[in-house]
């Protein structure tokens, strides 16, 4: 009998431990941004993030950036507007809100020839702790294939970025857009 109370011991005890390093594991990429968090996928490696500051990080195998920004919502700037003709609509589906994605491309003269860069850019508006988002890929891709996943990425990282647990909430209701609709949301061409 006390053998095998001492194999359920032992047992429980390595299924803990497994578990707990399972949960490690999940957790190694979750990052602070300001008031948001998020995890950020394996292929990218953190230079710097926290409660005041900004996300920034890259991708050496593909020669990207990501740089992700928290700014507060003043008075003055209670919209998010596009700079590009090349815009979609973008659900921030944690944080229940619809932005912007824009997308441009430009071609960079060097010594060593053209090259295209990319620029994906998805903001939106955060009104119930008063904040704006802002995710921003740079890179350079090399076929059609890399730009797709690239737009995934973006809409993978909004879908996922949420409220941090001990971020100010404030009272004020905020109306969701889970009918698809882009709620506070300006679009300037």
């Amino acid at each position: 009998m006390q053998v095998v109370m001492w194999l359920v011991f032992a047992g429980s005890l390595c299924l803990a431990q497994v578990l707990a390093h399972k949960r490690s594991v999940d957790r190694t990429n979750i990052v602070r941004v300001g008031a948001f968090e998020l995890r950020v996928p394996d292929e990218f490696t953190i230079d710097a993030s926290g409660p005041d500051d900004d996300l920034l990080a890259h991708d050496t195998q593909r020669n990207r950036r990501l740089r992700i920004q928290s700014l507060p919502l003043n008075g003055s700037r209670r919209s998010v507007s596009a700079r590009s003709d090349d815009q979609l609509p973008i659900k921030f589906r944690t944080l229940g809100v619809t932005g912007i994605l824009d997308y441009t491309r430009s071609k960079h003269l060097s010594d060593e020839g053209d090259t295209i860069r990319s620029r994906l850019q998805a903001r939106a508006t955060v009104l119930q702790i008063k904040r704006v988002v802002v995710i921003t890929l740079d890179g350079s891709p090399s076929d059609p294939q890399d730009e797709q996943e690239d737009v995934t990425l973006i809409e993978d990282l909004a879908a996922g970025l949420r409220i941090a647990r001990d971020a100010g909430r404030t009272t004020s209701t905020h109306p969701s857009s889970d009918d698809g609709s882009v709620a506070n949301v300006v679009v300037a061409r």
